[in-house]
């Protein structure tokens, strides 16, 4: 046998070698470009968001305070109960309403915030009784976020009575 290679055996090599090349040049070289091509463009997604992070925290921690003070997050939970009881008796001896039920606030805790609901029970006429409920809304001790309207009928007395039942929630930060 002689040590000539046919030209046809020659260029399966040639293909074989270059096939072999291409493999270590990818291995070694393209394919490290490519992930660190990759890495790059997420961190420059990463950059490009973070860029406004300054004026952003600055506006979340406006709204932040805007939300703590309409929620009076500087009062105290009992103050507030307080205060609330003070405003509605108050408005009810001033109208002729007769508040029947003030019950202590249902509370429970979500994450870092305390919410209070402050249910209270009033009797009177129609108007009287939307008025309280929109002085409730404009005052600073919490928000009103449910009223529930009941007209009652005493069988003794044959006399229709309309009642109210306001539920005024307030959110409290419980830490920082």
């Amino acid at each position: 046998m002689s040590n000539k290679l046919t030209p046809k055996r020659k260029n399966q090599l040639l293909v074989l070698g270059a096939v072999v090349l291409f493999w270590l040049v990818y291995t070694f070289a393209i394919r490290n470009t490519i992930e660190l091509g990759m890495q790059c463009a997420v961190m420059q997604a990463q950059l490009d968001s973070s860029a406004g992070a300054p004026k952003k925290l600055m506006q979340l921690k406006q709204e932040l305070l805007k939300l703590e003070n309409n929620t009076g997050n500087a009062d105290t939970t009992g103050s507030l109960h307080e205060r609330l009881l003070g405003i509605v008796t108050n408005y009810c001896h001033e109208n002729n309403l007769l508040l029947r039920d003030f019950a202590s606030p249902i509370r429970y805790h979500q994450q870092e915030w305390l919410v209070e609901t402050h249910p209270l029970t009033v009797e009177g006429s129609y108007v009287a009784l939307l008025k309280l409920v929109q002085k409730l809304g404009q005052e600073k001790t919490g928000k009103v976020v449910s009223v529930d309207f009941h007209s009652k009928r005493d069988n003794k007395t044959q006399v229709l009575s309309l009642t109210v039942t306001i539920y005024v929630q307030n959110i409290i930060r419980t830490r920082t």
